[in-house]
């Protein structure tokens, strides 16, 4: 059996909610490239995030902050609520601590910076899919990474 830091959750699923359609697509066809075990959603700004929540389960939610109607932290309790166990990890191309402190004081498990470098923004998704695979309410299986 390979050591679990080189595995994660099989299958893991990961939701990417961003109002920026070219940022979706693109992030989306690197993770598949990244992490081909993992299955991919995107979600096209917050409202259709939530009907997205109601049929399944994720283990890694990568939010965006910024985003008209409901802002990411404004869908941050929702996503909680919803999937209690995942990892969230928020977004934003605005740094500014007071957003990430609230977003982590909120519930989030990290915030990732835009632009975002490929191989930190690999390594920060897997460092979750493998948190979340440790957690005590997991009963999947891993796989290597």
């Amino acid at each position: 059996m390979m050591p679990l830091v080189n595995q994660i959750c099989s299958p893991s699923r990961i939701l990417l909610i961003d109002d920026d359609a070219a940022l979706l697509e693109g992030l989306a066809e690197m993770l598949r490239i990244r992490l081909q075990s993992v299955h991919v959603d995107l979600c096209h700004g917050s409202a259709f995030a939530v009907r997205m929540l109601q049929h399944g389960q994720y283990d890694v939610i990568l939010c965006d902050v910024n985003m008209p109607n409901t802002n990411g932290l404004e869908l941050l309790p929702r996503l909680r609520k919803a999937n209690a166990d995942a990892s969230i990890l928020m977004m934003s191309a605005t740094l500014d601590y007071s957003i990430s402190n609230r977003a982590l004081a909120d519930g989030a498990t990290g915030f990732v910076s835009k632009p975002f470098d490929r191989d930190a923004l690999t390594m920060t998704l897997k460092q979750a899919l493998k948190r979340h695979c440790l957690s005590p309410s997991y009963s999947g299986t891993c796989t290597a990474v």
